[in-house]
């Protein structure tokens, strides 16, 4: 398991090897810059600093084609703000595209339309990018997005490359005093750090003992 410390959002990740910045699309600056896009109006602009917040290429690509306005008194596409608000979420890119999607989502940013038979369940995997595509009523994507869509599947893809599944331990033969004929075998749990680790009890249960119980007075009714 590979344990990378990254300089801003960085947790370990299990079976990954990479860090939680690293599947984030911002960095929590960024975030906060785009969030605020999201949120603007032509009465509230709002104009992203791009090259003080050093965005990335393809994402700054993607947010200058969703600008309204001119100069400093631009603001976000309405029909995107709800999408772009979720991008700027300190949520991995995998959690935005669900595995089972991956498919689909590369027809998509490759141009070719959502089939509608699949909108219910993909609504499960990517509700944002479904729910983008119904505020555009479309099924597909404009041609000038296809290169940010390509980027955010191969950062949802990056996780799970080369990603191994941890071995499952065997079990161990049954013995005279754990056989159960009727039931079918199942997999030992295996052992994990935290179940060797103690914990103190900060507020223990305690009982009263007999002879405390015997010292309260009878009272007759």
């Amino acid at each position: 398991m590979s344990q990378e410390v990254a300089e801003d959002n960085s947790q370990e990740v299990i079976g990954i090897a990479c860090t939680h910045r690293e599947r984030t699309l911002l960095t929590k600056k960024q975030q906060a810059a785009v969030t605020k896009f999201s949120q603007s109006t032509a009465e509230s602009p709002y104009k992203i600093k791009y090259e003080d917040l050093q965005i990335q290429q393809p994402t700054k690509d993607f947010l200058k084609e969703l600008e309204k306005g001119s100069g400093e008194a631009t603001f976000c596409d309405p029909k995107w703000a709800e999408f772009v608000q979720q991008l700027a979420k300190n949520s991995p890119v995998c959690a935005l595209i669900h595995p089972l999607c991956h498919a689909e989502f590369e027809r998509l940013a490759n141009g070719e339309p959502l089939d509608s038979s699949l909108a219910v369940p993909h609504t499960l995997g990517a509700p944002a990018i479904v729910k983008l595509l119904s505020v555009l009523s479309t099924t597909s994507l404009p041609p000038r997005f296809w290169p940010f869509f390509r980027y955010l599947l191969a950062m949802a893809k990056a996780p799970f490359a080369n990603n191994n599944p941890a071995p499952i331990p065997a079990v161990r033969g049954e013995t005279v005093v754990n056989w159960f004929p009727a039931l079918p075998k199942v997999q030992e749990r295996g052992r994990f750090s935290l179940d060797t680790d103690t914990h103190e009890v900060l507020f223990p249960l305690t009982f009263p003992s007999a002879l405390q119980l015997t010292s309260f007075p009878l009272v007759e009714r």
